[in-house]
């Protein structure tokens, strides 16, 4: 029966992983030792057999083999005992020589058996621009498989080289070093202090980690070689550009200027008179080359000594600004300024302006409170910046400081003094604006009971349309600060009538973003709407950066024109978006009718084409009926009634009213007098 067992065992072994079959061999040789003299152990190993048909994954590490059905806590026990040379506690000699010799037969399986470490690396690959695939990709570019001394790196070597590498490829992060145990326990890379041989994989201790030297196995170099073949970029370039900055580093160069032997471009490599075939990937370092900690240690003078590692930490700044002869990362002739309308600082408190100023002024940002024609907040560029460190300021002449402790508007005194000043304020305001120039972005903000009394007012569609038809702007932001539902509710309470559904709210913000077609932010509460502008500044400020430093590299670039040509002034943005119209009598006459609850959009329409004064309006109220003012209006727009309650309002609005009782008694006075005439 036994026998059937394992000829039937065997003939199932194409069910099997084929990096798992012999461990599969294995453990039906432990089922026949076993089947006699410990049936317990029998029935788990035959358990494991069936389990390992069905597992579909190769079985890596020790650990792994756990993970087997009928293979318990037991059994794993005894397997690291065997590896660890431990005689596992069984009474029965016989018993404990057989398990001993067939336990040692898997294990040591497990661990020397050549195929199944090699399946064990390539199965190991980093995600490429992760940690791990970043710390072997540097060292692969200078480690040597011999070991050499010269050629072996430690962590801030690597840290010192990921600041060329992010260059190359900025998507690259190198945060931590948390992979080394995975890593030299994969055999990948091997370490070892200064001054000692290659320590074992088992002794390496993570606290100690900054004292070791790291380098490449075969293994671990074959992988690397596996990493860098699936790149886009060149890899000749990279190396002969990182050797030629490794060997500035190590005094190769001649004591000339700097101008003179740092020459950029020789740091290019074209693929066709590259130094290294592409077939030997991962080369070997110079051994003139030696690594960044043994620079302190070479008997070189102390003046060539600090020149060299002033050489090695040049950054791409440094370099590009040889080569081109400008710095292409400076942006100090210009500089990013928030300006707020300073309407916006309405609360009794200050609040919102103590926020707004202490954090542009914890993040040396520039903030200015000036009294914009259409938005809550714009961005400015301002051009032929000084060069003192005047980087926050708020602007005095619009009648705010932060100097002492009153953050907010001035008090009497200082009304005294702007009252002194000339009248010609506005030319003497230009010289400073004169080199301001208005970037693409605009932002309105909105609180839920601002939204709630501009909706009611009709100043929200208004605003709507100038937004549509504004001029020098291509990105409009809605930002709406949400307060807690319990403080809009006793604010909503207070208004009464006025007061609109909060589902109703929401359909208004969804109506702006999606058929007005802006850009829609929601804040949580006053800070939350302060900090979002301090992130839209470092976020538009970064954006030029990129942008300018870009455009100063690809060729002659003049910031000042650039600017002047693709966006408008300050003062031109002031003017072209200015309210330059009055209202009319109807439209004022219209907006009072918005203003009555339950007053629609065609209702008021309607009554202005009807009886487009007040007078004439007051007239058809007090003399006609509710019936036969709507059949008036159903006559000129069918569907369009006027309620009953709309009437009493409007009835109550121009009929108690002592202002409109004296012009009409005034009105029929003159009337009686032309009549008698």
């Amino acid at each position: 029966m036994s026998t059937e067992e394992s000829d039937n065992s065997l003939n199932r072994i194409s069910l099997v992983n084929p990096a798992n079959r012999l461990i599969y061999l294995k453990l039906i040789e432990l089922r026949e030792i076993y089947r006699n003299k410990s049936p317990k152990l029998c029935l788990s190993l035959t358990k494991a057999i069936t389990s390992l048909k069905r597992y579909p994954l190769p079985i890596t590490n020790l650990r792994e083999i756990f993970i087997i059905a009928g293979i318990g806590g037991q059994f794993y026990k005894h397997l690291n005992r065997v590896i660890k040379d431990k005689t596992p506690t069984v009474e029965d000699d016989d018993l404990k020589k057989h398990r001993i010799s067939s336990l040692y037969r898997i294990c040591e399986f497990m661990q020397m058996n050549n195929y199944f470490n090699a399946v064990s690396t390539k199965s190991y690959r980093p995600p490429t621009y992760s940690n791990t695939w970043t710390f072997l990709c540097i060292l692969g570019f200078f480690s040597d498989s011999n070991n050499e001394a010269n050629s072996r790196l430690t962590l801030d070597d690597i840290s010192s080289m990921f600041n060329e590498f992010s260059k190359i490829f900025p998507k690259a992060k190198l945060s931590s070093f948390g992979f080394l145990k995975i890593l030299t326990n994969k055999q990948i890379i091997n370490f070892k202090r200064q001054g000692q041989e290659v320590v074992s994989h088992d002794d390496f201790q993570y606290r100690y980690k900054h004292r070791y030297t790291y380098g490449l196995t075969e293994e671990g170099r074959e992988l690397v070689e596996s990493l860098l073949s699936k790149l886009d970029v060149p890899l000749d370039n990279i190396k002969a550009t990182f050797t030629k900055i490794f060997d500035i580093t190590n005094g190769i160069v001649t004591n000339r200027s700097n101008n003179e032997f740092v020459n950029i471009d020789s740091y290019r490599c074209s693929q066709f008179d590259s130094p290294d075939s592409v077939s030997n990937l991962v080369t070997k370092t110079p051994t003139r080359t030696l690594t960044v900690t043994d620079l302190s240690n070479s008997h070189r003078s102390d003046s060539r000594t600090d020149h060299d590692n002033q050489m090695y930490f040049k950054n791409l700044r440094d370099r590009l600004k040889i080569k081109y002869g400008i710095d292409v990362f400076a942006y100090s002739d210009y500089e990013i300024i928030t300006v707020v309308d300073k309407r916006e600082l309405h609360d009794s408190n200050g609040k919102y302006f103590v926020k707004l100023t202490n954090l542009f002024k914890d993040a040396n940002k520039s903030l200015v409170f000036k009294q914009l024609p259409l938005g809550d907040v714009v961005w400015i560029i301002k051009m032929n910046l000084p060069t003192q460190n005047e980087h926050f300021h708020i602007n005095g002449g619009d009648g705010y400081n932060i100097d002492g402790v009153g953050l907010g508007p001035k008090g009497k005194c200082s009304s005294n003094n702007k009252s002194n000043k000339s009248p010609n304020k506005r030319s003497q305001e230009d010289p400073e604006e004169q080199d301001w120039y208005v970037l693409d972005w605009i932002l309105e903000r909105k609180t839920t009971i601002d939204l709630n009394s501009s909706i009611m007012d009709g100043r929200y569609n208004e605003q709507k349309l100038r937004l549509l038809n504004l001029r020098g702007f291509n990105r409009v932001i809605y930002l709406f600060e949400d307060s807690p539902l319990e403080q809009v509710t006793n604010k909503f309470s207070k208004l009464g009538q006025r007061a609109l559904n909060y589902k109703a709210i929401k359909t208004s913000k969804i109506n702006t973003k999606f058929v007005s077609g802006f850009n829609v932010i929601n804040t949580s509460s006053l800070s939350h709407s302060a900090c979002m502008l301090l992130y839209f500044h470092l976020a538009i400020e970064s954006y030029f950066k990129e942008k300018f430093r870009t455009m100063r590299v690809m060729g002659d670039f003049d910031l000042h024109s650039f600017i002047s040509k693709n966006h408008y002034t300050f003062s031109r943005f002031k003017d072209e978006n200015r309210k330059r119209f009055k209202l009319t009598y109807s439209e004022l006459f219209g907006r009072q009718l918005r203003c009555i609850p339950k007053m629609g959009e065609q209702l008021t329409s309607a009554i202005l084409e009807l009886w487009p004064t007040p007078y004439l309006f007051y007239s058809v109220i007090n003399k006609l009926t509710l019936d036969e003012i709507n059949k008036a209006i159903s006559q000129l727009k069918r569907k369009c009634k006027m309620s009953k309650q709309v009437l009493e309002s409007c009835r109550n609005l121009f009929m108690n009213s002592s202002c409109a009782s004296s012009h009409l008694e005034v009105d029929s006075d003159i009337l009686g007098e032309q009549k008698s005439a």
